[in-house]
């Protein structure tokens, strides 16, 4: 017993200290951040990060393409700062996914233009799928 209780606690401190690490380990807080900070941006996407969009010139019909893209290739910023949407005519919703990631999704309304960022904390919130539902 006396054993089970040295190794119980000490897993426990290692996600404060990563949290205490991160520098915006609320998401809505974080979000903020990363949509007008490139430094940011740079550093918290994931490496490669998995990238798919709407090939419509495919045949027969439009289908999605996902790829993983290596950190050098994505261009910066990967996604629009949420603060210059509303003066884009664009709109932003955030939805909690049930694995504890998170998703962003910003559109234009009654266009097909529509993109989704899914991040997740490893242990800092990460960008780690972008898709782009444009046509």
């Amino acid at each position: 017993a006396s054993t089970a209780t040295a190794v119980e606690p000490a897993p426990a401190p290692a996600p404060a200290v990563a949290t205490a690490a991160c520098p915006h380990p609320a998401f809505d807080t974080f979000l903020k951040h990363f949509g007008n900070e490139i430094t940011l941006q740079e550093k918290a996407t994931a490496d490669p990060l998995l990238d798919s969009y709407v090939d419509a010139g495919a045949e027969p019909e439009p289908r999605t393409v996902q790829r993983p893209l290596a950190l050098a290739d994505v261009e910066w910023p990967v996604m629009p700062d949420p603060a210059g949407l509303a003066g884009q005519g664009r709109q932003m919703q955030v939805t909690a996914v049930a694995d504890g990631q998170m998703q962003v999704q910003i559109r234009t309304p009654d266009s097909s233009d529509q993109q989704t960022y899914t991040f997740a904390q490893r242990p800092c919130w990460t960008l780690v799928k972008r898709e782009d539902e444009s046509i």
